[in-house]
This record gives structure tokens, C-alpha cells and sequence, in this order.
């Protein structure tokens, strides 16, 4: 499918009743030329009939934050209330964005939904995703506004001591503008998203989405966005405070993180992933559960590797992997996640999520 094909069918996802004269008019070229990028897409079996039925998609859809992460990284332990020497490095981050930059980069189409700033940053993170073959067209360009800023100070180590995010623009995510993307989002595979968009918007996702939703809680405050509907979730990522939060109460030994996701499986939960930090994780469903240490290697920087487990998750959903291997995938993304200075190792590739 030519570049042009895939920019006519999504918009035609998006807005399934569109025609030709509005394709033309949206992407500046003819409306004869637009007859034949159709005709050859009915050709490809992409879509069929007038109505443009789409052809059932494989896509993943995320739907998440996408910012400018700052990332300063102390040469020596951190000392409170003074400068602290050190290396300071720019990028393009986001729980979104670094889940569909991974997936992409393990060959997985990817349709990214989120709302950037009219800024250089979000005609750059555009840029980026297109070249990623990430389609951002379904995405929203909030005018006279920043793309969304992520502020991290890490140890020598590469460990996080502190974050500060500015995050208020994913507020226009709203039901509404989301309402509009519905059949783009229930032709893929799969849908995930992470706690950066509003309660509101996880609300309607929850109750109109059909297809399987992954969610990554991303701390104990966001959290709280999708307790009331934790057992709408098909396969859920907390770390052990966030499922304090999901479960009300506190949990100090091994045990108790196996009693409390099975309180998520008991409330609707299909899969349970609990990450542990330096001890691993706990997985759980239905058929098996198992605590599992991370693979060892050399950390440089642990911003992203929680992102990276998660497309490893989403990876072997849609390779159909029994639950011990998803959870290998995951482990194995954030093993090559650890080893680059990025919040996305640009390495990564299908075959390393299966090794060992």
C-alpha cells in the first residue's frame, strides 16, 4: 500500500461516510486521483463497496501522552538544595508515544491518538512518527499551545529521584473529540492508553470501545482515574503502589501482591502485570500465576523501561502468547530498554522480546 493509499484509508476510517470531493480537498489533490487511490485500495481488498467497508485491521491504537522529555542525570548522588553537576539531554517521550514508538520499531502498525501543541515540538514529534511509519493523523493540533513537557532528575545510576510534568493540554482529549475516532479505534486489534488523558475520557473509551483495552496507570495519583472501572480493563500494568491504590490497602510482602492482583482478576481482569523494581515482576490470570526476576544487565537509564514492557505485553497479545511468555517479552523490552541512553532503545527488534 502506497503512502498515499494509507493516508485516503485513514482518513476514511475516521470518518467512514467522507467523500471523495472532501479526500481531495483534505489532502490537496484531485478528486480523480482520489477515484483511483480508491479503486485500487478495493483492488488490495482494503476496503469494499461504495459504503467503504474497511477490511478488519491489525493495527494497535494507542491512545496516551506524547511530550518533550528533559532529562537531567546527576554525575554524583543528589544533593538536596544546591546545584547538582551533571548531563542534561532532550528528546521526545510520553507513556504513549514511547509505547508506539516500541511497537513500531517491533514491526507493529500503529495508530496514535493524542494531542500535540502547534509548536516546532509537535511538527517535530509528527515528523518522527511519520519516518517511524506511526500513523498521527487521527491526533490533535491544539492551537497557540506547548506540546506537553516532561521534567526528570535521575541519579549516577540512571535511576528517577524526581519528575515534574506538565500535562493540562491532554484535558482535550475529550468524550467528544474521541466520539469521532470510534471507528477508527474499534477496526484495531487492540487499544491502549495510559492515565495521562482525563477520567472522563477513560470513562467513555471503557463503556463504546469493543476491542481489548491495555492500560498502564502510570502513578498512584493518575491511578485513581480507573479504579471505578478497573474490571472493563482486559490486561492491566501497575507497579506495587499504584496497586495499593487499585485495591485500597497496603501491600508489604510477596502475598499480598498475589491476593491483590487476584482482586483485579476476580473484578474483571484478564491479565495482571506487577512490576516489583529491581525484583522483577508477578503476573497473573485465570490459567497461571508466577513471580519472575528481570533479566540482568547494565542499566544506563530506567526511563521508559515501564513503556517498553508494556508493548512487549501488547507484542505477545498479538501473537497470541500464552501469559509466561508475554511476560518474557516484556522483560526482555525493558532488559534492551535499560541499556540505552533513550527512553527508547532504537535497537529494539522482534527478536530480542523472545530470547532466553
Amino acid at each position: 500500500m502506497t503512502a498515499r493509499e494509507s493516508e485516503i484509508l485513514s482518513l476514511i476510517a475516521s470518518k467512514p461516510d467522507i467523500s471523495q470531493n472532501e479526500i481531495a480537498e483534505e489532502l490537496n489533490i484531485a478528486r480523480s486521483s482520489v477515484a483511483v487511490h480508491i479503486s485500487n485500495l478495493m483492488k488490495k481488498g482494503k476496503i469494499v463497496g461504495k459504503g467503504y467497508i474497511l477490511q478488519e485491521d491489525r493495527s494497535v491504537c494507542v491512545i496516551g501522552a506524547v511530550n518533550v522529555d528533559i532529562i537531567a542525570k546527576a554525575y554524583d548522588e543528589l544533593v538536596k538544595y544546591d546545584s547538582n553537576p551533571g548531563t542534561i539531554t532532550y528528546s521526545f517521550g510520553g507513556v504513549g508515544r514511547n509505547i508506539a514508538k516500541n511497537l513500531a520499531l517491533l514491526k507493529q502498525k500503529i495508530e496514535l491518538i493524542t494531542v500535540l501543541g502547534d509548536d516546532l515540538h509537535g511538527t517535530k514529534i509528527v515528523d518522527e512518527c511519520n519516518k517511524l511509519g506511526i500513523n498521527t493523523r487521527n491526533s490533535l493540533r491544539a492551537s497557540n499551545q506547548n506540546t506537553s513537557t516532561y521534567l526528570c532528575i535521575a541519579d549516577p545510576r540512571g535511576e528517577m529521584e524526581l519528575a515534574v510534568s506538565a500535562m493540562e493540554l491532554y484535558d482535550l482529549l475529550t468524550p467528544e473529540f474521541l466520539k469521532t475516532k470510534l471507528n477508527v479505534i474499534n477496526r484495531c486489534k487492540l487499544l491502549v492508553i495510559d492515565t495521562n488523558i482525563s477520567e472522563e475520557a477513560i470513562e467513555f473509551l471503557v463503556n463504546h470501545v469493543k476491542v481489548p483495552i491495555f492500560v498502564d496507570p502510570v502513578s498512584t495519583k493518575k491511578a485513581l482515574k480507573i479504579k471505578p472501572y478497573i474490571g472493563k480493563f482486559h490486561t492491566i500494568k501497575p507497579n506495587v503502589m499504584e496497586l495499593e491504590v487499585l485495591v485500597g490497602r497496603e501491600i508489604n510482602t510477596n502475598k499480598d501482591v498475589s491476593m491483590a492482583a487476584k482482586e483485579l482478576l476476580r473484578l474483571g481482569v484478564k491479565n495482571v502485570f506487577v512490576s516489583l523494581g529491581s525484583r522483577g515482576i508477578y503476573y497473573t490470570s485465570k490459567r497461571k500465576s508466577s513471580f519472575k526476576r528481570n533479566f540482568k544487565t547494565k542499566i544506563v537509564n530506567s526511563t521508559g523501561c515501564g513503556d517498553a514492557f508494556m508493548a512487549g505485553l501488547v507484542y505477545a497479545f498479538i501473537n497470541d502468547f500464552k501469559i509466561e511468555d508475554a511476560a518474557r517479552c516484556g522483560l526482555n523490552a525493558s532488559r534492551v530498554t535499560l541499556q540505552s541512553h533513550h527512553a527508547v532503545n532504537p535497537d529494539l527488534k522482534p527478536e530480542d522480546l523472545e530470547s532466553r
